[in-house]
């Protein structure tokens, strides 16, 4: 029996942890041993087959002060679990794990999760992450821009890998005059813009609406913000939902107003499920739309072009319809079966070159 070890920081959701549990059940079916290694909180929100082995390693006094604790518990498991492959995902657990493993042989894959230029790292971090990239196995990205980030050693060392999508419905025949945004509640998803220019959108066509879906530390930024712009009877933070795709299937567009991402699953699903959608012309996002064909791109915080954008699908019916079906037509290869046997095939041959 084959065995694999993912190590995240939590199982909370998030797109890396959404990767895993997907992943996770694969190789169960496959007939693999599956383990799960959390080291940073003891969060489990995916529903996870009961075959697959879960273990916390988190310190209780967070990672400031347990950094060596958890390290030693990472090498602990390792060597006690054996497994063919060790696939990491996110800078901080790669950096741990990375130490952790370093004289240990075990093919070793990584998962770059967001576009480094946008995060802020100290030379010590990004010069050991550095190191330990160049002697890992195989340095899997999202995004072309992702991988360009780095030197010319950890680009020969990797590939690309886009985000496994999967939806319950496309989009509706009947929709309504709404607009949709789905993401967790931060400065980093800029919702706060995406209100200011809904304001403008709604006093030139008060029959349309906005609704947020998600939740997140700025929740009671946004629900203050729409008081203040006298929006309460039209833009709407109705909290995270268990069928995300069933209600916005009736919207007439999907917006990422973000300033920065990996790749957005929330975009690629809009898409997937035919939803004309305009985005900020962030990491993943420039190279899944090809602007006017499957989807709007605008420059990062540009207000005013966001503006343009809505108003623009908004008379353009002919528009929203070649880019609903374009949309949905460009997914399909992220489709969660396709991104599942590019994982497969890359994580075979990891395995066999180490052999």
């Amino acid at each position: 029996m084959k065995k694999i070890l993912f190590v995240t920081g939590s199982m909370g959701k998030g797109g890396a942890e959404r990767v895993i549990s997907i992943l996770s059940k694969n190789y169960v079916e496959k007939g693999w041993k599956v383990t799960i290694a959390m080291l940073l909180h003891n969060k489990v929100e995916y529903e996870l087959l009961p075959q697959v082995d879960v273990v916390n390693l988190s310190y209780k006094y967070g990672i400031k002060f347990g950094f060596f604790k958890v390290i030693r518990s990472i090498k602990k498991l390792v060597k006690l679990e054996n497994p063919d492959v060790v696939v990491c995902f996110m800078a901080q657990n790669i950096l741990l794990t990375g130490i952790a493993i370093k004289n240990i042989k075990v093919p070793f894959v990584v998962s770059e999760r967001i576009d480094p230029a946008q995060v802020k790292r100290n030379f010590i971090f990004k010069h050991i992450l550095n190191k330990i990239y160049e002697r890992a196995s195989l340095v899997i990205f999202q995004t072309k821009r992702a991988q360009n980030y780095f030197n010319e050693k950890i680009r020969k060392n990797s590939c690309i890998i886009g985000n496994p999508i999967k939806i319950s419905c496309f989009k509706s025949s009947n929709t309504k005059h709404k607009i949709v945004n789905v993401g967790r509640m931060t400065a980093q998803k800029n919702q706060a813009m995406l209100l200011d220019v809904f304001k403008s959108i709604h006093d030139k066509y008060p029959d349309y609406t906005l609704t947020i879906y998600g939740d997140g530390p700025l929740r009671n930024e946004l629900e203050s913000k729409i008081k203040e712009l006298g929006l309460e009877d039209s833009a709407f933070l109705p909290g995270v939902s268990n069928s995300i795709h069933k209600e916005m299937s009736d919207a007439e567009m999907f917006v990422l107003s973000s300033n920065f991402e990996g790749l957005s699953n929330a975009l690629m699903e809009a898409m997937l499920m035919g939803l004309p959608s305009i985005s900020t012309d962030c990491a993943g996002s420039d190279e899944i739309i090809v602007n006017n064909e499957n989807g709007i791109l605008i420059p990062v915080g540009d207000a005013n072009q966001l503006y343009d954008a809505i108003e623009n699908l908004i008379n353009d019916k002919k528009l929203r319809n070649s880019i609903s079906k374009n949309s949905t037509e460009s997914m399909k290869k992220y489709e969660e079966k396709n991104i599942i046997d590019k994982w497969n095939s890359t994580i075979e041959n990891v395995i066999e070159s180490k052999k």
